[in-house]
């Protein structure tokens, strides 16, 4: 009888934490999910404002870089070099925006062909700014192959 009673508190301390670690990482799923909704949203703002009001979006776009590379959120890193590869372009900072543009292709994830497009879009008009058309080219006709039906992109 007490075997059985040591078995049998045993096995109900083994569903216990298996409940909660199923519990833990559901909250921590939703708390992950949270995180990303607050990244894109930064990452939006920091887009939609870049040409009115840069120094606003670079350190919105800043603290999404942050939140990403503590998260390991490849699409909000991406992103974020990409807002703040569009802002230097708008200050006509072309070197610098070139570097952060580079890095948002290195971080985008390769299925996001949108943003890839819009990347390699941004890195075709700086390199056109900068007087180098050949690479301007290269890089608008690979916006343009990411683009597929997209007419808007087109």
């Amino acid at each position: 009888m007490k075997g059985f009673l040591i078995i049998l508190s045993f096995l109900i301390s083994c569903k216990l934490s298996a409940a909660t670690r199923t519990a833990d990482s559901s909250n921590i799923a939703a708390e992950n999910q949270i995180l990303r909704t607050k990244i894109d949203n930064l990452n939006g703002t920091a887009h939609n404002i870049y040409l009115n009001a840069p120094d606003s979006a670079r350190k919105l776009a800043e603290n999404a870089l942050l939140l990403s590379e503590k998260n390991n959120y490849q699409l909000g890193k991406g992103r974020s070099f990409y807002n703040i590869g569009l802002i230097y372009w708008s200050q006509s900072y072309y070197t610098i925006s070139l570097f952060y543009l580079n890095s948002a292709i290195n971080n985008l994830p390769k299925d996001s062909k949108a943003y890839l497009s819009d990347c390699f879009n941004a890195l075709g008009r700086t390199y056109a700014d900068l007087g180098n058309y050949n690479q301007a080219m290269d890089n608008l006709n690979k916006s343009l192959e990411l683009a597929g039906n997209d007419t808007w992109r087109l």
